[in-house]
């Protein structure tokens, strides 16, 4: 019995630590809220799959570079 305490505990945690790490893609995609690490949290594989599918929002930064010019030397 006490070992499926243990296992819970340590799923959890885990858990948790994935969770923290979906939730601190979401704010490089420009997402601050905490409920992206709820969502990843309670919902896990769907919760990855909605962060993985939120579009960035720092596309502007990145849109206004001119990918076809070479860089000066």
């Amino acid at each position: 019995m006490g070992w499926i305490i243990l296992a819970s505990i340590v799923v959890i945690v885990i858990e948790a630590i994935v969770a923290w790490e979906f939730s601190n893609i979401a704010k490089k995609k420009g997402y601050y809220e905490k409920r992206w690490f709820w969502y990843s949290f309670l919902f896990t594989v769907c919760g990855y799959l909605m962060i993985i599918a939120l579009p960035n929002r720092n596309a502007e930064a990145s849109a206004e570079r001119n990918f076809d010019e070479l860089p000066d030397l």
